[in-house]
């Protein structure tokens, strides 16, 4: 593992761990002082210093063209949904976009019944890409990295997981959207906004579920992290499940699992924006960190394998067929 963030993981720090029904949250702190300022993706865009559209007036459900008129980098976390358009997306890969610059962007839908214009421009959703799909898109597109696809994703099992997410929690949704499962679960996921507050000088957020490490995200400001808390909260905590015989969840086995990630196979890529995006594989861990100006920007770490939700959700992608190129929307 590169050095720096070696040295970063190394670095993190736990506060006190709090519990609420199967899920356990350790808040995560760095005493490292970032280099760097940067604007939240949701920041820029309320206040329209960022405009995100389609690529061409035909689109390319892949690509998204950005455009950061801020005079400061733009934070796009990996995951993050947008929302209108054609139809809506989530960020393959965490990308810090540079100053005064136009991007295209790699994205996956995240809404398989709709290609139809919303609106012209997108808008920050409330939502991040639940932490069980998200690990499963960060293999995906690790995978597409070292075969020089770039950052695709497996578009196919993106749909599949959406799919299955909300046959479980019993949404039917007319567009397949993933928003339509956050919106129907809101209530359930106030409760657990209510158990896991962000704090003072808060970074990170480590989760655990029926006491195991599920995985964990953090940022290298505090005030980015505030902006980007409830939407991870909402990500690790859409769809839980107890379970019988659930082990406890400690300090102990947080800084062992992020001791485990520092063992992970490693590769380098350039990042769509500033700085470069690494990749993580152990075989029970993946991961991924995106570095610039040496310290790590975003660091995002999942546990695999281990509880009954991912169990489920690898049975099912070992069932899908993957979508082939010439299905709907994909040749947009």
């Amino acid at each position: 593992m590169d050095d720096v963030i070696k040295e970063y993981l190394a670095s993190l720090e736990f506060g006190e761990l709090r519990r609420y029904r199967e899920v356990a949250v350790l808040p995560v702190f760095s005493q490292k002082a970032s280099k760097q300022d940067y604007l939240t993706a949701e920041k820029a865009i309320r206040e329209g210093l960022v405009v995100i559209t389609e690529v061409s007036a035909g689109g390319s459900v892949p690509e998204l063209k950005v455009i950061n008129n801020a005079e400061l980098p733009v934070l796009l976390l990996d995951g993050e949904e947008l929302v209108g358009a054609k139809q809506n997306r989530v960020l393959n890969t965490t990308i810090l976009l540079k100053e005064k610059s136009e991007t295209v962007i790699p994205v996956s839908c995240c809404e398989q019944g709709r290609w139809s214009s919303a609106s012209k421009n997108f808008a920050a959703s409330n939502d991040l890409m639940p932490a069980m799909m998200r690990y499963r898109k960060v293999e995906g597109v690790s995978a597409n990295l070292r075969s020089g696809h770039r950052y695709a994703s497996q578009q196919g099992e993106v749909w599949n997981d959406i799919k299955e997410m909300q046959t479980r929690v019993g949404v039917d949704s007319v567009t397949g959207a993933m928003k339509d499962v956050f919106d129907a679960r809101k209530d359930h996921l106030k409760d657990y906004l209510e158990a896991f507050p962000c704090e003072k000088d808060q970074k990170g957020i480590l989760v655990f579920l029926n006491g195991k490490v599920l995985g964990f995200d953090v940022v290298s400001l505090s005030s980015a992290y505030q902006a980007f808390h409830e939407k991870l909260v909402r990500s690790y905590t859409l769809d839980v499940l107890a379970v019988s015989g659930a082990e406890k969840a400690s300090k102990d086995k947080a800084a062992a699992f992020i001791k485990d990630a520092q063992t992970c196979t490693e590769s380098r890529y350039e990042s769509v924006g500033y700085g470069f995006d690494y990749r993580y594989e152990a075989r029970n861990i993946v991961g991924s960190v995106l570095a610039h100006r040496e310290e790590a920007v975003h660091a995002a770490f999942f546990r695999t394998e281990g509880n009954q939700i991912l169990a489920h959700m690898s049975g099912v992608r070992q069932r899908s067929a993957r979508m082939m190129d010439g299905d709907r929307f994909i040749t947009h």
